[in-house]
């Protein structure tokens, strides 16, 4: 159990107080172009996934509507609905549906985990401060195979995923210090803001994996985007908490 609802796990990683940035999200709707050979797409968290709430970490698959929900940004926030969704076979091969494996560690997480592909991370990546100046950027999970030991693993027949919606669209930390995004119930267009999180384009997706599988095979040295300064931010860590 969390002894703080103000503290969250980290595992080295930096992270900010929390506090209202006044942000619009990017849109978590998973453009197919990304995912194009994972077969299944369905979106949402799976069963055993630990979210940090009013009351400490709870199971995904306990969450209901009403229930109050530590979010990145924005403290707690209601959660406004849960669906559930039958994570089907791939409808080319009739094969099964696959994930990632996220082993303890890789993306801020205590333990290890699984996710789906088209699942959202908010991810403190040296690629972002690179070639966006950022600390953070969202990514899908299915781009991140080869990123520190994460892997493709098959799912079993008639496992469910559960979306978790709040009134706008936020970051939750799942598992630890593991940062994924929700969707919101109202999907109205909004006035353009500043966006806090870079996500990534398909072309950008593309080099993402690149550099993703040259990290893998051995130390490589990035250069920024031609003009761009890359600013380093500054931030406050917080103190951790036992997921347990």
């Amino acid at each position: 159990m969390l002894p703080s609802l103000l503290t969250v796990t980290s595992s080295g990683a930096r992270y900010r107080t929390f506090h209202d940035r006044s942000n619009v999200w990017p849109s978590a709707q998973t453009p197919g172009a990304l995912l194009p050979d994972f077969g299944s797409i369905v979106e949402g968290l799976l069963p055993g996934r630990m979210i940090a709430t009013e009351t400490g970490w709870r199971p995904v698959e306990t969450l209901v509507a009403g229930d109050m929900v530590l979010t990145f940004d924005h403290g707690m926030r209601r959660l406004e609905s849960v669906l559930t969704n039958p994570v089907g076979p791939d409808p080319r091969t009739g094969g099964k549906a696959r994930a990632l494996h996220v082993p303890r560690d890789a993306i801020g997480n205590r333990r290890a985990m699984t996710l789906l592909p088209s699942q959202l991370v908010l991810l403190d990546c040296p690629y972002a401060q690179i070639y966006f100046g950022a600390q953070f950027m969202l990514v899908h999970a299915a781009c991140l195979e080869g990123y520190k030991g994460i892997s493709r693993i098959g799912l079993k027949q008639g496992v469910q995923s559960y979306m978790l919606a709040f009134a706008r669209e936020e970051i939750i930390h799942a598992d630890g210090s593991a940062l994924l995004s929700c969707h919101a119930t109202d999907r109205a267009p909004r006035a353009p803001r500043h966006r806090t999180y870079p996500r990534l384009t398909a072309e950008q997706a593309r080099a993402f994996q690149h550099w993703v599988k040259m990290q893998a095979g051995a130390p490589v040295q990035c250069a920024t985007q031609p003009g761009r300064a890359v600013a380093a931010r500054a931030t406050t860590p917080v103190q951790t908490a036992r997921l347990h």
